[in-house]
């Protein structure tokens, strides 16, 4: 099942680096979004140096189980970045192609790197305390992520969050749904962790979504706050 599951995460793996460095390297001349293409080039890579030191100082680590747990646990975590991308692109309605790289969004490419980060933090939180489980590991960390996008999807239900990083470009507001989606990527990812605790443990926390569901609810206030003075400030300036 380990090879299969192997294979599987290969595919994937050699999937995202295809779709993720195209765009980056082929797509666009070298001098445009240079920026945007340094910070999305770096990420992968930074994501590889946190899942290694993860597993080395790991206390759920054992390296004597051979380079292959190693490398099952980077590629899979690749395959998690890249299927959680590509979800949040369906849901959040954001693209790290065209959105950060064609039409050269800048709130957008803010998110992205939140959405980049918070997704490894899921995973490396799961590996913290999983890294020789395998069926742990796929099991916790496809809750986790579920739970991270869900909560994602209800700010913008309740705040309309995406139309204004992809339709208004507001940075500000990008800065800001960055910074929750990193907050709550931590948060998630330290209920994965296992430290100390047991699988249902670990279920009741993400369905309950504690301590993210507060966190989601204060958010969402701020956001709806912002927008109703931005709003209100509009409205000032169409009567002069």
């Amino acid at each position: 099942m380990k090879i299969i599951i192997f294979i599987i995460s290969s595919i994937l793996f050699f999937l995202f680096i295809k779709r993720w460095y195209h765009p980056v390297i082929k797509l666009w001349p070298s001098s445009r979004n240079i920026k945007a293409k340094i910070i999305l080039a770096s990420l992968p890579f930074i994501f590889l140096a946190v899942i290694i030191v993860t597993q080395i100082f790991s206390s759920g680590s054992d390296t004597a189980n051979g380079f292959f747990n190693i490398l099952i646990n980077i590629v899979l975590g690749y395959s998690y970045i890249f299927l959680g991308l590509q979800l949040t692109s369906l849901v959040f309605d954001l693209h790290w192609i065209y959105d950060a790289l064609h039409l050269n969004n800048k709130a957008a490419l803010t998110v992205i790197i939140g959405e980049f980060l918070a997704i490894s933090f899921i995973y490396t939180g799961v590996i913290a305390g999983h890294s020789n489980n395998l069926y742990n590991i796929l099991f916790i960390c496809t809750l986790g992520i579920t739970a991270w996008i869900i909560t994602g999807l209800i700010v913008h239900l309740c705040t309309g969050i995406f139309e204004q990083i992809t339709i208004e470009r507001d940075t500000r507001c990008g800065v800001r749904f960055c910074l929750y989606l990193l907050i709550s990527g931590i948060f998630l990812g330290y209920v994965c962790s296992g430290n100390n605790k047991t699988i249902l443990m670990i279920i009741t926390e993400l369905t309950t979504s504690r301590p993210v569901l507060p966190l989601t609810v204060l958010y969402i206030i701020i956001e709806l706050i912002i927008k109703k003075a931005k709003n209100k400030g509009k409205r000032k300036n169409d009567k002069y």
